[in-house]
């Protein structure tokens, strides 16, 4: 009997440790932003991207295209998480509303003094 209910009971903690994980597919929006150009900021309208956003706790991914970075999350009202390359994602479980920005290239230059481009791209989730 013991072991039954120890069972059940290692089976309800690994349940629910499993649906943590979310993952979401994403369509941007509209998207825009900057390009370094000549030594000044231009500004340039970018193709939306399809994205793949997935969180686990405070740990997320989200992919795009060449992106597939690691996001460090805090999860008050709203989700708000950031890479170590820059990238900003903010997200509303309820609604699937967020936004994908990249900023830090209007911070640091490049060793060859070009810098990154930066952008914002409103998204709309849908849950898998």
């Amino acid at each position: 009997m013991k072991k039954t209910l120890l069972l059940a009971a290692a089976l309800a903690c690994s349940g629910a440790a499993a649906q943590e994980k979310d993952v979401w597919a994403c369509q941007g929006l509209d998207s825009n932003g900057f390009k370094w150009e000549n030594g000044k900021w231009e500004r340039i309208f970018y193709e939306p991207d399809k994205w793949l956003l997935s969180l686990d706790g405070v740990d997320g991914n989200i992919k795009a295209g060449e992106i597939d970075t690691s996001l460090s999350c805090t999860d008050l009202i709203i989700l708000t998480c950031t890479s170590s390359s820059g990238l900003y994602v903010s997200f509303d479980r309820a609604t699937g509303a967020g936004s994908v920005a990249s900023t830090l290239g209007s911070v640091y230059p490049n060793s060859d003094g070009s810098r990154d481009s930066i952008y914002i791209e409103p998204i709309q989730c849908t849950k898998f």
